[in-house]
């Protein structure tokens, strides 16, 4: 039915399935659950959206950026404080950072 970069939504006797690179995600779901259209949608957004994520995030390794702000450098700019992306505690990356940008 649909198919983004290896994520696919199909219906086989009138069952969604959802794949990621051909493993069916959450196998698991009761039949009701399985044949409803709009989690179905759901599912698959998700999925689709998990696997751009995936792929940026590797564009941003590649370029030498940080995975997690976008930025080429660790230094503290507005938008990553505003959004709580500096810090440590943030998950953000700063193996050349002062520590914390010096207590603030």
């Amino acid at each position: 039915m649909y198919s983004f970069e290896g994520v696919t939504l199909d219906r086989k006797n009138g069952e969604y399935i959802i794949a990621i690179d051909g493993v069916e995600i959450a196998p698991e779901l009761e039949e009701h659950q399985r044949r409803n259209p709009i989690l179905a949608a759901n599912r698959f957004a998700t999925a689709v959206s998990t696997k751009m994520r995936r792929n940026v995030q590797k564009y941003l390794k590649s370029t030498g950026a940080n995975a997690v702000t976008g930025c080429k450098v660790n230094m503290p700019c507005r938008e990553c404080q505003q959004a709580g992306l500096n810090l440590r505690s943030a998950n953000c990356l700063f193996e050349n950072a002062k520590e914390d940008y010096e207590n603030e």
